[in-house]
């Protein structure tokens, strides 16, 4: 099986900034980390599965139309993303 790594760049530290002022104006905000992997699955146009429920509150980050491709991630691979994310955030 194939697996694809999906990295942060300039447009996603734009996309954590328009989720995270939208989760602000309406009084709902999340973890920064969380904020991190919905601009991510924005960008790329990824599902999230997850038992997550904050992730409801980012528009266009979970769809039940099938019509995403859905992508399930280990926790090690969260663990490095996370990782990658915090580097990229403090260069930003």
């Amino acid at each position: 099986m194939r697996r694809s790594l999906v990295r942060p760049n300039a447009e996603t530290g734009q996309i954590y900034g328009a989720i995270r002022a939208e989760l602000t104006a309406k009084g709902q905000p999340i973890q920064h980390n969380d904020i991190w992997i919905a601009a991510l699955a924005r960008q790329f146009g990824l599902t999230l599965a997850t038992r997550d429920h904050d992730f409801e509150r980012v528009s266009g980050c979970l769809s039940s139309s099938g019509k995403r491709r859905h992508t399930r991630l280990s926790s090690e691979t969260v663990r490095a993303a996370t990782r990658r994310i915090a580097l990229a955030y403090r260069m930003l």
